[in-house]
């Protein structure tokens, strides 16, 4: 803990080994300084020759381990601050502004080192924040204190608490559940004060027996916890812890409407030896119970949501049955909502929990019920919630937008109202212009098709022309043929003919021959028969010869007469359709 009138006597930046004869000398004034606190402190040698071995190990030790090291002390206490540098560690997604955690090892004057070894943290970084006076020693340590733990023990155990932390950020029961108060254990007043996360209430308890006595109390409140304060030794100005409970072991807060001050805690008794009774009730008179109730309710709708009723509808005289029944269906329709949200978040139903919220507000400050207070809270804390917020902010950029949307489309529509006539005339103009051009185009595409067919007919004509040339070329070639045809007919006749010659001069010779040779009759007479059948023979095959040449020759003549018949039909049909192809060319010139 950090009292009041604390000294910083050791600073592990200076701890560092070097040369420098200054240097030395301020390390040297320092362990003076250290050792004559420890020695004024502690009243045993053992004690005192424990304490400066392990704080100079852990000095020693301090830059490799990533930490920082200090000592604070009064005449009543003496810690050992340790800073973890919060590089060394993986938030993840979370922010942590802070770049050192402190945690406060605390010793007992009387007992170190057997017993009352406490170890507190002393920067916020977590939701429910653990500043708040609880004792981490065996979560931190995983088992009971012991003489021979050390303090660079305990620091590389803080060292692993802290990555345990960082995996449990977002459990909000673990982190409720470790630690623990010692009940009977005293505190300063001004130690108190050094628990960031402790909201302190001063009040008047109520002792539960006949004659009521009254007890002078202070009520801390935590992000997690209830405690209870005995303040009756005001001149030693000493606390005694006589209560503490979680939140969550809260069923119900009461207030009487005739006395406004007064405030009922009903908990939840877990100890329920001895034939204990199930809940512990206690009732406190304070100066601000509103607050009171408005910081208990924020803080347990962390863990589990709360039913908050009143019995503010009696105030409506003969109504208020019919007032019961309206605010019950209202906190009905609030816990409803409350539960859709979580598990269909959207604008529509987000809206109805708005909506409803207000008209709880709206009924509790009709009867100035402290209630209204509280659902203005949770109101608040909906509305600034970062993802209602961007939903929110969504819808009003939405509705904005369809806003200047209208607005645009009845501008445009008045422009347009303006525009219609010269639009509608621009329209008729241009429907004119297009009824033109159509006409036009149709012109011109009738034009163009009308010099397509004539030139597709001018096309055709001279491919006709070139198939009749073709024709003609063609018959002329045929004519030539039959002509070296017919010449060749004439060269065989005359060959025949010089046949003819030759035998006839054969027959002159035999002749000769026959009036010469009168002694050899009959050897001649045999050569005549022989000669004369050998000319029979081939006076017969020059015959047939002949015979065939003519009937080859008047075949051919036959043949010719039919191509020439052939040729004059073709040039006639030819003709006849050069003629028809001019008509029809001269008629589409007159169209």
């Amino acid at each position: 803990m950090k009292p009041e009138k604390s000294q910083s006597v050791v600073d592990n930046s200076k701890q560092q080994k070097n040369d420098k004869t200054e240097v030395k000398d301020e390390n040297e004034e320092d362990n003076v300084t250290l050792d004559s606190i420890i020695d004024e402190f502690f009243s045993f040698e053992d004690q005192r020759r424990r304490f400066k071995n392990d704080i100079s190990m852990l000095l020693e030790l301090s830059n490799s381990m990533n930490v920082k090291v200090d000592l604070e002390h009064t005449s009543s206490s003496l810690s050992v601050i340790v800073g973890l540098m919060t590089n060394q560690f993986d938030f993840g997604s979370s922010i942590i502004s802070q770049e050192i955690i402190y945690f406060e090892i605390n010793v007992n004057q009387k007992y170190y080192p057997q017993k009352g070894t406490r170890i507190y943290c002393k920067t916020p970084f977590f939701s429910p924040c653990l500043c708040d006076g609880r004792d981490f020693l065996q979560d931190i340590l995983g088992h009971p204190w012991y003489s021979q733990i050390t303090f660079v023990q305990i620091v590389q155990s803080i060292i692993e608490f802290v990555k345990e932390l960082i995996k449990y950020k977002t459990d909000a029961i673990y982190l409720q559940k470790i630690g623990k108060f010692y009940i009977g254990q005293n505190y300063k007043y001004e130690d108190i004060k050094q628990f960031s996360a402790l909201n302190r209430v001063p009040c008047v308890q109520f002792e539960d027996n006949f004659f009521q006595k009254l007890h002078v109390r202070i009520i801390g409140i935590t992000d997690a916890h209830f405690l209870v304060f005995d303040a009756e030794d005001a001149e030693k100005k000493i606390l005694k812890l006589i209560f503490w409970s979680d939140l969550q072991s809260l069923v119900e807060i009461k207030r009487r409407k005739d006395e406004p001050t007064k405030l009922s805690f009903k908990w939840k008794n877990f100890n329920k030896q001895n034939g204990q009774p199930p809940f512990y009730e206690q009732t406190f008179q304070i100066t601000e119970p509103e607050q009171v109730i408005q910081q208990i309710l924020k803080k347990i709708q962390k863990f589990q949501r709360i039913k908050i009723w009143s019995n503010s509808y009696m105030n409506f005289g003969n109504q208020w049955d019919s007032k019961k029944q309206v605010i019950e269906q209202l906190t009905q329709k609030v816990y409803k909502y409350e539960e859709e949200i979580k598990y269909k978040f959207n604008i529509e139903n987000v809206q109805k929990l708005i909506d409803s919220y207000n008209e709880m507000i709206e009924h509790y400050s009709s009867v100035n019920d402290y209630l209204s207070d509280i659902f203005l809270n949770s109101l608040h804390n909906l509305l600034n919630r970062p993802d209602v917020q961007c939903l929110l902010n969504y819808q009003n950029e939405k509705q904005i937008e369809q806003k200047q949307k209208e607005k645009q489309s009845n501008q445009e529509d008045d422009i347009q109202e303006e525009d219609q006539a010269i639009q509608n005339n621009q329209d008729q103009q241009q429907e004119n212009l297009n009824k033109g051009e159509e006409r036009q185009q149709e012109i011109a595409s009738s034009n163009s098709s009308q010099k397509e067919s004539k030139e597709n007919n001018l096309k055709q004509a001279e491919n006709e022309e070139i198939q009749t040339e073709d024709k003609q070329k063609s018959s002329i070639n045929q004519h030539e043929q039959e002509e070296e045809e017919v010449s060749q007919n004439e060269k065989i006749l005359n060959q025949l003919e010089q046949i003819e010659q030759n035998t006839q001069q054969s027959d002159q010779q035999y002749e000769l021959l026959e009036n010469n040779s009168n002694q050899n009759y009959s050897i001649s007479t045999n050569e005549q028969a022989l000669s004369e059948s050998n000319k029979n023979q081939s006076i017969e095959t020059n015959q047939d010869k002949l015979l065939n040449i003519d009937e080859k020759s008047t075949q051919d003549q036959l043949n010719q007469q039919t191509v020439n018949e052939n040729a004059e039909e073709q040039n006639e049909q030819i003709d006849s359709e050069i003629q028809e192809n001019q008509k029809q060319q001269q008629k589409e010139e007159n169209v």
